[in-house]
């Protein structure tokens, strides 16, 4: 049992407008304790202060670390009711995250929306939840998507899938005007066969990508990958085919790729991976593309493509690139503007970062 003694205890109130403060005396045996108080405004203004720091903390701690349930995904949240008919005179309009989500639930459940048009009518923020890309192998979306201009940010990607971006597989479609910042898109998987990994698309063949920007970054590690496939990564774009456009895009995200075992080839580029024939006009990168190799045995058929603009099989007009390529890899091309032409045409670009190999790389500045 605790017995206190409460020998005294009285108040002394000050004026407050003279002394601009309360004072408490608690006289406890030969002890004196005083607590002077905050004044009132001051005091609503320092926990003001606590609860917004305490709100930053949690926003930077969740967006950085990727702190979302296992199935928390935007198709969860998916508003697939939207103003417009989808007609190019009265395209549907996109003006929240929800409906966004709502066209990823529309294709990658079956419709590919051929011949319908949609347009962003403001920015949208996707940081509450994991992205699903628009499109997969099985259900392409091929209608046309106009982003105005406006951006789209906070979008998080941590898949193992095949097809990675905003828009994972499209075929035959139009994507312009899309405005990406303030993103991650991250794959750490065990993968047989091939990715295709862009901040726009995943995979592009027969589609036109026009006057897009990317500043994400794209992180993808490679732990074992074997098979047939080709990753194809790209800052804009994965992979396409020769009647792939990409134009007036650009891409400012660094893009960062750690081997620790591959068995295959893979091609990365600033705005596409392997472009096999595809056309990029007009385009130029200032982000980063680096490899690091991480593994203590060299694959059997490890071949590695990495270039400022495209890593394979590109036709390059009319632009630049101004970032720093860095390889390691046994087997590599590496070059400012592409890793490996195979009859391409490179006309009026020319490449000022630097080209760094380590490891067994065939190195090249243009």
């Amino acid at each position: 049992m605790c017995i206190v003694h409460i020998k005294r205890v009285h108040f002394k109130k000050c004026n407050y407008m003279q002394n601009n403060c309360k004072r408490f005396e608690h006289k406890m045996g030969d002890g004196l304790m005083k607590i002077k108080f905050l004044p009132l405004h001051k005091n609503f203004i320092l926990i003001t202060i606590i609860i917004v720091l305490f709100c930053v903390y949690i926003h930077y701690f969740c967006y950085n670390f990727n702190v979302f349930a296992a199935s928390d995904y935007w198709s969860s949240y998916a508003a697939t009711s939207w103003s417009g008919s989808g007609t190019e005179n009265d395209p549907y309009q996109i003006d929240t995250a929800a409906k966004l989500a709502g066209v990823a639930s529309i294709v990658n459940g079956g419709d590919t929306c051929f011949g319908k048009y949609f347009v962003q009518t403001k920015d949208i923020n996707l940081s509450s939840h994991y992205w699903n890309p628009i499109g997969n192998m099985g259900n392409r979306f091929s209608g046309n998507y106009d982003g105005c201009g406006f951006s789209i940010k906070g979008i998080t990607i941590n898949t193992g899938e095949e097809y990675i971006g905003l828009f994972g597989y499209v075929s035959n479609a139009t994507i312009k005007n899309v405005c990406l910042n303030d993103s991650n898109i991250n794959c750490t998987d065990n993968i047989n066969g091939s990715i295709y990994c862009g901040s726009i698309a995943g995979n592009a063949p027969g589609s036109k990508i026009l006057g897009c920007s990317n500043s994400c970054s794209i992180e993808i590690n490679l732990e074992n990958v074997s098979g047939l496939g080709i990753p194809n990564i790209g800052g804009i774009v994965g992979g396409g085919n020769s009647a792939t456009r990409i134009e007036y895009c650009q891409n400012s995200g660094s893009i960062s790729v750690d081997i620790l075992r591959i068995n295959t080839l893979l091609s990365i580029g600033g705005i596409i991976g392997n472009g096999q024939g595809a056309m990029i006009r007009n385009c130029y990168n200032t982000g980063t593309v680096a490899t690091t190799y991480t593994g203590s045995e060299q694959g059997f058929l490890d071949y590695t493509h990495i270039g400022g603009i495209a890593g394979l099989n590109s036709n390059i007009y009319n632009c630049f690139n101004g970032a720093g390529i860095s390889i390691a890899a046994w087997n590599a091309d590496a070059g400012g503007l592409i890793g490996q032409s195979s009859g391409n045409t490179i006309y009026n670009s020319f490449n000022t970062g630097m080209v760094f190999g380590l490891l067994i790389p065939r190195i090249a500045n243009v």
